[in-house]
């Protein structure tokens, strides 16, 4: 059985740290489908846990371009041993502040029964305990611009 997930690196563009609390809302995932031009919408229902990654829940904590925040986003392929998967290449995450939608490129396995909503899991966001590498993936968020 596969739980596959990703890690999502949060930081702010601004000068100044700013504090963010909870869940980034995922506002949109989308698919491609062979022979067919351009990216198809994937109906997809949000659950706050990832089963590889504990979610701390929310907090507040503080987010600077040197010291950023990560969350996990999980979907499953436990499905019917794995059938009917698809890949997300796009998902669109909703930030605080101005209400900003960012969409990140990704390539995540998922599966379900047909016809059923994707499960895509979201931890809180958490301060990274040290400064990340540039090879994380990253999400360069304006949260805190202004």
């Amino acid at each position: 059985m596969s739980q596959p997930f990703l890690i999502v690196v949060v930081r702010s563009t601004s000068d100044r740290p700013c504090r963010l609390e909870g869940y980034l809302d995922l506002v949109e995932a989308r698919r491609s489908i062979p022979g067919q031009p351009g990216d198809m919408p994937v109906a997809f229902r949000v659950h706050h846990s990832v089963y590889e990654r504990q979610d701390a829940g929310p907090k507040p904590i503080g987010v600077s371009a040197s010291h950023p925040a990560f969350f996990y986003v999980g979907t499953v392929l436990a499905f019917r041993g794995g059938l009917h998967a698809i890949v997300l290449n796009e998902l669109a995450f909703g930030l605080p502040g101005p209400r900003t939608v960012v969409h990140l490129p990704v390539r995540l396995a998922a599966n379900n029964r047909p016809g059923k909503p994707y499960p895509i899991g979201i931890t809180a966001l958490e301060r990274c305990p040290r400064p990340t590498a540039s090879a994380t993936p990253e999400l360069l968020a304006r949260a805190c611009a202004g």
